[in-house]
């Protein structure tokens, strides 16, 4: 069976988890407060009505704040569980039954190179051209060899995170099975007393329900209030360097009239002159970047930018078949697959997984490299980065190299992407 984890619906299923969890709290504390208003009550006085406010105080609370800790428990692990994969394992989609078959493809071509070594070693007479060949087939093993470690490694972290993942969960289950063991007892009227008419949680049998979820709810609790600590200290901090940025201004401002004599002329002339330069210095501040510098110059038409060159500077996106935008059929990630991961080809050759080269199509070096418009409509990034890719046309020579050619439509959807020669 196959280990699958989408990271997007992850984090989209973390974050309704998220709603949900907040939704089913408000609804647990609404139901805590209407208790606390009954074990409050003082017009409602007998035996009986006593006993049921210390039972359900005792009793019930703990029940509905371990419902508390259920909901926020959940929550929390649903989105961490995206969080943790992301950091241990990738950024990307994996499943283990595709990344089986890549490596056992990979291993397949490297059987296929050396066995086309052994052909070369057979038929062909020591010579330069024997010695190419044997290179060639050589660097490729390795590049293959290389790929599918990478694969191999991804793989491991993927069923280390698939065990882990369960660990997430240890608390939740822990509190769960708290709240069930509380419920059974509660609905199976344990805690009244038929013969005196009362309530009492003595009459319960097994309380170590009530430990478990009163221990986690003071950490809560301490949590909190350590959270709520540090942001009114960070409130204070705020507060007070606001004060001393006020307090240097005027220190600054009565530094300047001193030097040029002018709190001589009265408290308030001196205040006007305050107030002014205040309002000179807000004003400076809003002033439209093209008034700078006493310049009213208007921007002229031949000073507005591409478009399109803006758009495909921000972006690449990994399409699969070609848009409304690609000027070719030739198009995505299929014609990549087909043409560039295809060793019968006669064209460049990625020799690193897809998943990698989905990476570095979509990496900061990759999309803050410059571009540059083509006439045929598209829009042309050249990059080095920085590690063997795959090799090269054959016509040019075929070699191993870690320079790409990106070529993406005017909306930034790839058109195509290969291995080239250092420019």
């Amino acid at each position: 069976m196959s280990i699958d984890m989408y990271v997007g619906a992850s984090k989209a299923q973390g974050s309704s988890a998220s709603a949900l969890s907040q939704s089913y709290q408000a609804g647990f504390e609404s139901l805590q407060s209407a208790i606390g208003n009954f074990t409050q009550d003082t017009l409602l006085r007998s035996k009986a009505y006593d006993s049921g406010k210390s039972y359900f105080q005792g009793v019930y609370i703990p029940l509905i704040q371990g419902a508390i800790l259920v909901a926020e428990a959940t929550g929390k692990a649903i989105e961490k569980l995206p969080t943790d994969y992301v950091s241990q394992v990738d950024s990307c989609d994996l499943k283990s039954s595709e990344l089986e078959a890549e490596i056992q493809r990979y291993e397949t071509q490297i059987q296929g190179m050396q066995n086309q070594i052994d052909q070369v070693k057979q038929l062909l007479p020591v010579s330069s051209e024997r010695a190419q060949h044997l290179r060639e087939a050589s660097g490729l093993i390795a590049d293959y060899t290389s790929a599918k470690l990478t694969l191999e490694k991804q793989l491991q972290k993927l069923l280390a995170f698939h065990a882990f993942s369960s660990t997430l969960f240890t608390e939740v289950t822990s509190l769960q099975n708290a709240v069930n063991q509380g419920l059974a007892q509660v609905s199976g009227g344990q805690g009244f007393d038929s013969k005196t008419g009362t309530f009492s949680p003595k009459n319960l049998k097994d309380t170590r329900w009530m430990i478990t979820i009163g221990n986690a709810w003071d950490k809560r609790q301490k949590e909190i209030a350590e959270i709520n600590k540090k942001a009114r200290i960070e409130r204070e901090m705020a507060a007070l360097k606001r004060a001393a940025k006020v307090a240097a201004a005027d220190v600054a401002m009565n530094s300047f009239m001193m030097n040029v004599g002018l709190m001589n002329m009265g408290p308030s002339i001196y205040g006007n002159l305050k107030d002014y330069g205040s309002q000179k210095a807000l004003t400076a501040s809003l002033r439209p970047t093209g008034m700078l510098n006493g310049s009213n110059k208007k921007v002229s038409s031949t000073d507005i930018p591409n478009p399109d060159v803006g758009v495909v500077q921000s972006r690449i996106n990994a399409s699969e078949n070609p848009t409304r935008f690609s000027p070719s059929k030739n198009a995505g990630m299929n014609h990549i697959r087909d043409r560039h991961f295809n060793p019968s080809k006669n064209a460049g050759q990625f020799t690193i997984p897809e998943t990698d080269l989905k990476n570095i199509l979509q990496s900061k070096l990759v999309i803050n490299t410059p571009v540059k418009q083509l006439e045929s409509g598209g829009f042309e990034r050249i990059v080095d980065v920085g590690k063997n890719i795959g090799t090269v046309k054959p016509s040019l020579g075929g070699g191993s190299t870690t320079w790409i050619k990106i070529i993406t439509d005017r909306a930034g959807n790839i058109i195509t992407a290969y291995p080239i020669p250092k420019p």
